[in-house]
């Protein structure tokens, strides 16, 4: 019996080494690292999945639970970076993209149906009088998900940063500065230095 746990435990730690941990967002950040757009697609397809069990706009918005806020927030980050030809673009350009998207924790779309949510309003009196029990458990429903999704967008954000210390050296600002002007003419906005929170 011990012997066939350890082999059903081998097996669903090996069937998760081949996507990285952390969601869809690292799945993506990933992809833009490798430039693989191949990769990215299937990590949008993951986050539109996970969406699917989400709350809905047609849903009681009184139930939002912070869970819900990562997943929008994490499509809407990965709508961000949807861009083919970001892909191809050098890679410490590519990293200057991703921590405009994503150095720091991803919020939903300003259009999102849940910037109307009590959650998002701070509004529980009012629009959940009578559900003030469903509130307070939909909110402390995440079971540390969002928390995990952000540690390993920070984790691979600040490895990906070592990556060019390591290889630029005293010379980094130097080489950012000359990605910012090459991604300001291929038309997208970045900044340096750029904040990883």
């Amino acid at each position: 019996m011990q012997k066939m746990i350890l082999t059903l435990t081998a097996l669903l730690l090996l069937t998760g080494c081949d996507r990285p941990s952390g969601g869809p967002l690292t799945h993506a950040l990933t992809a833009l690292h490798d430039g693989n757009y191949e990769d990215f697609l299937a990590a949008k397809k993951e986050s539109d999945e996970e969406i699917q069990g989400a709350i809905q706009p047609s849903d009681d918005l009184c139930l939002t639970t912070p869970r819900d806020f990562t997943k929008y927030g994490v499509q809407h980050a990965l709508a961000q970076l949807d861009h083919k030809g970001l892909f191809a673009l050098p890679a410490e350009d590519r990293f200057l993209y991703a921590v405009k998207v994503a150095g720091v924790r991803p919020a939903i779309a300003p259009e999102s149906f849940l910037q109307r949510s009590p959650m998002a309003l701070m509004n529980f009196d009012t629009a959940c009088r009578n559900e003030q029990d469903k509130v307070l458990a939909a909110m402390q429903s995440d079971g540390g998900y969002s928390s995990g999704i952000d540690e390993a967008r920070l984790r691979l954000m600040r490895d990906w940063m070592t990556e060019f210390n390591d290889k630029h050296g005293d010379k980094i600002d130097e080489k950012m500065h000359a990605a910012v002007e090459h991604m300001d003419a291929q038309g997208y906005t970045t900044s340096w230095p750029a904040p990883i929170d």
